[in-house]
């Protein structure tokens, strides 16, 4: 099986955000959750993730999280989590 690329865009449609622990802490600590649209070869109007965020600054940080996907890929109907 050979592998294969795509290319597409996303959006957040929606962000709610909750912080965790002191809100001046170093690093800061919050979850959200989000909907997010995407558009090109993954279509999907309207997915759910949650995300775990690492804030290191003022609008620095990483993120880690699950989306759960209900479209398509390059035109294939899916549902991926």
């Amino acid at each position: 099986m050979s592998a294969r690329t795509t290319t597409g865009r996303f959006t957040f449609a929606d962000w709610q955000e909750e912080p965790i622990g002191a809100p001046d802490a170093t690093p800061r600590l919050a979850r959200s959750t989000v909907v997010n649209a995407f558009a090109g070869g993954i279509e999907a109007a309207a997915t759910r993730a949650g995300y775990t965020i690492t804030y290191t600054g003022e609008a620095i940080g990483s993120y880690t999280g699950l989306e759960l996907l209900s479209g398509s890929v390059d035109g294939r109907e899916a549902v991926l989590p």
